[in-house]
């Protein structure tokens, strides 16, 4: 139960990440088939979430628990609430006029700066949170399932730092979670893969630092996608 909430969240945020930028047709001027995509976002990859917190509750201390469900209603605001902000200041953008006027520029930090640094900084408390509550619980094997999808989130949240520029954030809050799964596997005594969770996440996370260290030295640096003309 555990590794397939894993692997549906993956996939979920994966494919609600990604897939709407491609999708450019005007369902209703100036509405695109994206933007009613990217709409359903966190009503879809937000429960998932909240059901892998469940499936740990049980076997963890109190006071994992509390600390894990504090950092997940965070990051559930802060998710919510940056991609609503994202959404809204990207199909704004569509209808503005020339760079550099008064609303062009507020659109854009709510759609570059504040939005982005929201939703991925939601992202990665609501790593952490999973993490948190995993070392405290009852280690679950990991499976095929978790681990297969587990790439597909890094390579999300790969392109969430890029195209997003919050590669600030987000590469060394890979870094501070890949080592905080294996000091826990560790202690544990347990193969970091072998737990659900932390083998999840840890594929995850070193999916993504192979992609930023790729990218960055390709390009001399992380500009976005659309900087290059990719999407």
């Amino acid at each position: 139960m555990l590794t397939s909430r894993l692997a549906a969240f993956a996939v979920l945020y994966a494919f609600f990440d990604l897939v709407p930028s491609f999708l450019t047709h005007d369902v209703s001027h100036p509405l695109t088939s994206g933007d009613v995509l990217n709409f359903f976002m966190p009503l879809a990859v937000l429960p998932p979430l909240w059901l892998v917190l469940v499936s740990l509750w049980a076997d963890a201390p109190r006071d994992r628990r509390r600390m894990a469900a504090t950092l997940l209603f965070l990051a559930t605001i802060f998710i919510a609430d940056g991609h609503g902000m994202n959404l809204a200041a990207n199909a704004v953008a569509r209808q503005l006029g020339h760079e550099g006027t008064g609303a062009w520029i507020l659109d854009y930090f709510f759609d570059e700066d504040m939005g982005h640094l929201l939703a991925h900084g939601g992202l990665l408390l609501a790593t952490y949170g999973l993490l948190l509550v995993a070392d405290g619980a009852r280690a679950q094997r990991a499976d095929w399932r978790a681990l297969a999808a587990a790439p597909l989130f890094g390579f999300a949240y790969f392109c969430d730092g890029v195209e997003g520029q919050t590669v600030f954030l987000l590469l060394p809050g890979a870094v501070l979670g890949a080592l905080w799964a294996a000091a826990a596997a560790r202690r544990a005594g347990t193969g970091v893969l072998r737990q659900s969770v932390r083998g999840f996440l840890v594929v995850a996370y070193a999916t993504a630092l192979i992609l930023f260290a790729v990218w960055g030295v390709w390009h001399r640096g992380f500009p976005e996608f659309s900087a290059l003309g990719w999407i």
